[in-house]
């Protein structure tokens, strides 16, 4: 074939690819649009549980100086932000976002994830997996995630390259919220500012919409510097702010004013009961006026830490688990309070201003003979969950682990007022007859109350030589003894069971009060948990008022666990998580 004849054959294929390009471009314009962009790319789309916070709620958005639900309803979430990700890893679990939601009735978490001192600039792959674990896992739970870029200094092309990714994988996904600047120490507003417009380009680029938090020079404090020059031609922004209670106080709450008065959106993403150093200064006192000021102006939060850092800011004491669930006492003081207030009156759904604010009543003490605190109560068994506007009445006569609820005109048991709060079985007024007497007013979509715990089955006594009586504990619920290791002897299938006529049980399971119990069930537990008991025995083995990992129970009898309960008051307890 010779020179020329090659030539033609080039030029005719040349000419046939270009006609068919035109046709292609002349049939759909579009084809050359850069203005069609392809929707983020997410590896798996999360399913979120009906009922669960961000089910009820969508993807968050900024109306006015409010964060709000897809609806437009004001909303406030409180939950718990985890560790500097490079010092935390154990933490970086699915067990323990689902533990925050499940038992701590959490419906938010902040993964942070550190960019400086061995963070992301250094180990990219593994800090990133460590937030894709809980991002994924809070949305498996149905519950908010924050994906903070946990950084001190500005590292712009770094952070336009994570937060194209973070948009690409969860831009379609509801649950994910982007803080894309921790703490700015020393910069100005201006470069924070100018950072922050190319971070959020970078995300808005992709198209994604998800809500994006702005920090503020000095530590995210400055909300109101920000506030008289805020970040234009983009929606949805929010600013973080941070404050430690022991430190920070009515002057930083007054910058908040100030922001929120010119128009901008606050969100609490870190906060701490102690000092600003993290370590000394606990202040529950301050801590609870910065609580009432956050819930006044419907501002998230996420606490800061759910780590086992030995410092006051940690919920967890050192060696506490990093999964969860956790004993009171594997909780720090500051754990405590921090879990006590995510839960009271915890709303995972809207929280509108137009809700009625209950006028309080003096707390009657029913007896036996007061009649019953509703008419025409309908009996329950429990758990048992209502949603929704209406007004029933319920009997039940089991005594639950806890009642919470929000968004209601009225939540009474026994004549006893509730509404809006969570309340520990132990503390609920005695009962009427046997029964818990529950009325229930609700004007909104999303009223709700639960009440947790088990239906009691008909006590099955035993026939087991009753052991020699130990000291019977003074009383005290709030208080979970502190495990202490117990030599465990090996069981054998001959030896017969530790006690007769048991009743099988399913896990989790949860029983308070007196009297004298046999239960069996087959699966190895997380940990075995009791106080204020007489006998607790697991295959024989004494467990009384400990605390006790699954992996230290005897071996299985024929396959099964066998528990022994033995109580001689109504606040005493055991569950099997």
């Amino acid at each position: 074939m010779n020179f020329k004849t090659k030539t033609k054959i080039v030029a005719f294929a040349v000419v046939s690819v270009l006609s068919v390009l035109a046709l292609i471009f002349s049939c759909d314009p579009s084809f050359l649009d850069s203005s069609q962009t392809a929707a983020p790319s997410s590896s798996a789309r999360a399913v979120y549980p009906s009922g669960s916070p961000v089910a009820q709620n969508g993807m968050l958005k900024v109306v006015g100086n409010k964060v709000c639900n897809a609806g437009g309803s004001p909303v406030q979430f409180k939950g718990m932000s985890l560790f500097w990700s490079q010092w935390a890893a154990p933490f970086y679990n699915a067990t323990l976002v689902a533990n925050l939601a499940d038992t701590w009735n959490s419906p938010i978490i902040r993964a942070s994830m550190g960019v400086e001192s061995g963070g992301y600039l250094e180990n990219p792959s593994t800090e990133r997996q460590k937030v894709i674990t809980i991002v994924d896992a809070a949305g498996a739970k149905g519950i908010y995630a924050v994906i903070d870029w946990h950084a001190h200094d500005i590292h712009t092309s770094e952070a336009v390259a994570f937060f194209t990714d973070m948009a690409q994988r969860y831009g379609d996904q509801a649950h994910v919220i982007f803080e894309i600047y921790n703490e700015p120490d020393y910069e100005s507003w201006a470069d924070v500012k100018s950072y922050s417009i190319q971070v959020i380009q970078a995300i808005r680029n992709t198209g994604a919409d998800n809500l994006i938090l702005v920090g503020s020079p000095t530590w995210s404090q400055d909300v109101d510097v920000a506030s008289r020059d805020p970040i234009t031609g983009y929606s949805n922004i929010a600013y973080s702010l941070h404050f430690y209670a022991g430190t920070h106080k009515q002057s930083l709450r007054d910058k908040a004013t100030t922001a929120m008065s010119n128009g901008v959106a606050l969100f609490v993403s870190e906060w701490g009961t102690c000092d600003a150093s993290g370590n000394g200064g606990l202040d529950l006192t301050e801590s609870q006026v910065w609580i009432n000021f956050m819930a006044q102006n419907s501002l998230s939060w996420c606490n800061w830490s759910m780590n086992d850092k030995a410092e006051t800011a940690s919920a967890l004491v050192p060696g506490a688990s990093t999964t969860g669930p956790w004993p009171d006492s594997q909780l720090t003081e500051s754990g405590r309070f921090v879990k006590q207030k995510i839960m009271e009156g915890t709303s995972p759904t809207p929280t509108p201003t137009s809700t009625p604010t209950p006028t309080s009543t003096p707390t009657p003490t029913p007896t036996s003979t007061s009649g019953d605190a509703c008419d025409n109560p309908v009996a329950i068994s429990i758990p048992f969950t209502q949603n929704g506007a209406g007004e029933y009445c319920w009997s039940f006569g089991s005594t639950p682990e806890y009642i919470n609820s929000w968004n209601l005109a009225e939540l009474s048991v026994n004549g006893v007022d509730y509404t809006n709060k969570w309340v520990s079985g132990y503390n609920l007024p005695a009962k009427i007859n046997g029964l818990y007497y529950v009325h229930y007013r609700g004007n909104f979509g999303w009223s709700h109350v639960e009440i947790v715990g088990t239906s009691q089955p008909t006590p099955t006594p035993t026939s087991t030589p009753t052991p020699t009586a130990t000291p019977t504990p003074t009383p005290t619920p709030t208080s979970t003894p502190t495990p202490t290791p117990t030599p465990t002897p090996t069981p054998t299938p001959t030896s017969g069971t530790p006690c007769a006529n048991p009743s099988s049980i399913s896990i989790p399971f949860t029983r308070d009060g007196a009297g004298e119990f046999c239960w069996s069930f087959s699966n190895t537990p997380n940990f075995i948990n009791s106080w204020n008991l007489v006998e607790l025995s697991i295959n024989g083995v004494d467990y009384t008022n400990k605390w006790v990992s699954g992996s230290n129970l005897p071996a299985k009898i024929n396959g099964l666990y066998y528990v022994h309960y033995r109580g001689n008051y109504r606040w005493s307890h055991v569950e099997i998580r």
